[in-house]
């Protein structure tokens, strides 16, 4: 496999409702996603077959990973194990704006 330039991922977005975008790039091993999330949005609980990676980029988090708090800023990266149930939200004066790298199982 030779290496590729992917397009813009502007305009790639689709709205999670409550205030959160979701702009991702899938190859086919790997989601590369950059997540921005409205001062006091919300992610529900869920959980994934593979693990994530979070990159915090701007503004700040709390992230459930079980039931264990994580509040994340600018420059903290968090590891969500594989099938935990996790949920957050951003800080409601900032709103939070990360990135999100998964394999895709």
């Amino acid at each position: 496999m030779s290496a590729a330039v992917l397009p813009d991922w502007r305009g790639r977005g689709a709205e999670g409702g409550g205030g959160t975008a979701f702009h991702e790039i899938r190859t086919r091993s790997f989601v590369f996603a950059r997540i921005e999330m409205a001062p006091g949005a919300t992610l529900k609980v869920h959980a994934h077959a593979e693990e994530q990676l979070f990159y915090m980029l701007e503004g700040s988090l709390t992230y459930w990973v079980g039931e264990e708090p994580h509040m994340l800023r600018a420059g903290d990266v968090l590891m969500v194990p594989s099938g935990i149930a996790h949920r957050g939200e951003a800080d409601a004066a900032t709103g939070a704006v990360f990135l999100e790298v998964k394999e895709i199982l």
